[in-house]
């Protein structure tokens, strides 16, 4: 800033004065005064013309700055980070399954809670839900009880998918009841949107967690961890946020209908 702020005095001075030998020699207290006032003036009118044009581009702009989006204000959603514990999910290529599913519902909890959700994750570390020595069975009802306690508006659960096929790949979206076939159908058009992955669909499915939901469930597998390629993107970073920004938009448009 303060570059640009000596370009503008030089170019003014320039333009104005005269960078000369013969300009410099005959300076005296009254000159610079009178240049000190100018350059002011000058620079006053530059920022007007600045912010004038800044204003412009930002009533034009579909961006608002600092406007914090409430959208989901009120909203409450539950994330569930598949497997956990003694329970790894799929494993492949030296990736795990439950590490991808909780490093996607962080960074999903921080979308939402952006636009006003409030947002509680079933775990935030590699644990089991239920206590040590559970069954698969009571490991499941320990996330709905999770659900039934906290009352949310959604119930999302957040799988890495696997196949004995390695050319298979791509991203689907289970649900069970015709209210839950209407999230899945939204997260899963803002999922691929935002990944540009093989659409594989939303597909009705009697998974535990969501036939015993008594709100909107669904089941997201956001890729096969056994498709090489796909295994990558998912321990990708980059490719964890275009999986959370495709979510949280689906869930957006949700709520909007």
């Amino acid at each position: 800033m303060k570059k640009i702020y000596y370009i503008l005095i030089v170019c003014f001075i320039a333009s104005n004065f005269g960078l000369n030998d013969a300009y410099a020699s005959s300076l005296n207290n009254e000159n610079i005064n009178q240049a000190k006032v100018q350059i002011s003036s000058f620079l006053e009118k530059v920022a007007k013309t600045f912010l004038e044009n800044l204003k412009k581009e930002y009533l034009n702009s579909d961006v608002k700055l600092n406007e914090k989006n409430e959208s989901l204000a009120g909203k409450k959603i539950l994330i569930d980070p598949g497997h956990g514990g003694t329970n790894p999910g799929a494993v492949s290529y030296g990736f795990r399954e439950v590490d991808n599913n909780l490093a996607v519902s962080l960074k999903l909890k921080t979308l939402l809670e952006k636009q006003g959700a409030n947002v509680l994750l079933t775990r935030y570390e590699d644990e089991n839900i239920a206590e040590r020595g559970s069954s698969l069975r009571e490991e499941l009802q320990a996330r709905v009880d999770i659900s039934r306690e906290y009352q949310p508006d959604i119930f999302v659960s957040i799988h890495t998918n696997s196949n004995e096929n390695p050319n298979i790949q791509g991203a689907m979206t289970f649900y069970y009841d015709e209210e839950s076939k209407k999230l899945a159908n939204s997260i899963q058009t803002g999922l691929i949107n935002s990944i540009k992955a093989t659409d594989k669909g939303i597909a009705k499915e009697n998974f535990y967690v969501l036939r015993n939901s008594e709100i909107p469930a669904v089941l997201v597998e956001m890729g096969f961890i056994t498709n090489k390629n796909e295994a990558e993107k998912l321990n990708s970073d980059n490719y964890r946020d275009l999986i959370a920004q495709g979510i949280s938009k689906g869930i957006s448009e949700y709520f909007s209908k």
